[in-house]
């Protein structure tokens, strides 16, 4: 009796599931495709597994980070946009999708309004900052990393430039977009130090402290931040960084709307 029970619960198990795989696909077609409601569905249904070209990242929370910068997919009008304009164009696109793959030259000239979106069509999201430093954790802050130039490399270029999780590139090559808000200087309830050498980081990995001389024991690494207006947060630095990129480095001074030559992104999933 036991058995036929199990049976019957299993076969309805099974229907729930391919009905909700059918709802899924359906409400999700306009946004980012079949292909991706079906790994978003496996990931949060079957094993808590992370999708392919992601790492899993244990913290305070459970997410699944790109391994690589995020790069323009083959259906995106451009493959290396030149401005932001040219990346709207891509965002736009309902077939324009950000990828993680190795040996392509990451998506730059993004805002952080373009970062985002392209991260939710893909059914993801930005990192906080918090995620993105625990994601980094022991990714090396020297030449092992893009930090001293001259030009961007393609993903993964660097094979030593990797973090405990596997993630690459996390410092230099690109800076990286977050999911943060900076008002009058205060990030989630924090005040931000001073512009200045970082020379004390929380728990989460925000700086804490600043001084007017580098710190070797936070790499030299740099924050930017401002007492007054509404900013967000990029994180890692960039291939001209020197020595103020890495794991700690925070530039908390830029509006969502600015761009540039060495601004990219990568996603997070939720698990």
């Amino acid at each position: 009796m036991n058995g036929w029970r199990l049976f019957f619960r299993s076969v309805f198990v099974l229907i729930g599931v391919v009905l909700l795989t059918s709802f899924t696909i359906d409400a999700t077609d306009s946004i980012s495709g079949s292909e991706t409601a079906l790994s978003i569905l496996a990931t949060k249904l079957v094993g808590n597994e992370c999708p392919v070209n992601t790492k899993k990242v244990v913290g305070d929370s459970v997410i699944c980070v790109d391994i690589y910068e995020n790069s323009a997919g083959d259906d995106c009008p451009y493959q290396n946009p030149k401005n932001s304009l040219e990346v709207k164009v891509n965002v736009d696109d309902i077939n324009c999708q950000s990828v993680s793959l190795s040996k392509q030259l990451p998506l730059t000239n993004v805002n952080y309004h373009q970062a985002d979106l392209f991260c939710h069509k893909k059914g993801g999201r930005l990192p906080t900052p918090e995620e993105w430093y625990e994601a980094a954790l022991g990714t090396p802050d020297n030449s092992e990393c893009n930090l001293n130039g001259p030009a961007l490399l393609k993903t993964g270029q660097l094979v030593d430039c990797v973090s405990v999780y596997g993630a690459k590139d996390m410092v230099g090559n690109v800076w990286e977009w977050t999911e943060a808000e900076i008002i009058d200087g205060d990030y989630n309830h924090q005040k931000l130090p001073s512009t200045g050498y970082v020379s004390e980081v929380t728990p989460q990995g925000l700086p804490l402290l600043s001084s007017s001389s580098p710190s070797a024991i936070f790499g030299n690494d740099y924050v930017w931040s401002l007492p007054t207006g509404t900013y967000v947060m990029m994180r890692g630095g960039y291939y001209g960084s020197g020595d103020d990129g890495g794991v700690n480095t925070v530039q908390a001074t830029v509006l969502p709307s600015f761009s540039s030559v060495a601004t990219g992104f990568r996603c997070v999933v939720d698990l």
